[in-house]
């Protein structure tokens, strides 16, 4: 479900690749029709594709030098705080607790 939702990637604080039992379980997902190859290309496509966009994919392109300055700017923690902020989902109604 976490595939077909758009969870591209299990991290658990490591490598993909040092997860025990990982590629077992997409292939018993994939065995049991419960995604398709379709599935897991579009995924492998939006993981390629964010780490080509940040330069993590060796021989590529080199990463951009941005200093941690340029990151934790002014501007960005206030465009940080309104991504944040729109961003609240609530389970509650709007007009409060009841």
């Amino acid at each position: 479900m976490a595939l077909r939702a758009g969870v591209d990637s299990e991290r658990a604080n490591g490598t993909v690749i040092n997860l025990p039992g990982l590629s077992a379980r997409y292939r018993d997902a994939l065995k049991r029709d419960l995604i398709s190859e379709k599935d897991i290309d579009q995924s492998l496509i939006r993981l390629f594709s964010a780490r080509y966009r940040v330069g993590d994919l060796g021989g590529l392109r080199a990463k951009p030098d941005v200093p941690m300055t340029a990151v934790n700017s002014l501007a960005n923690q206030q465009l940080a705080l309104k991504a944040a902020t729109q961003s609240l989902v609530t389970a509650y109604p709007a007009r409060g607790w009841r």
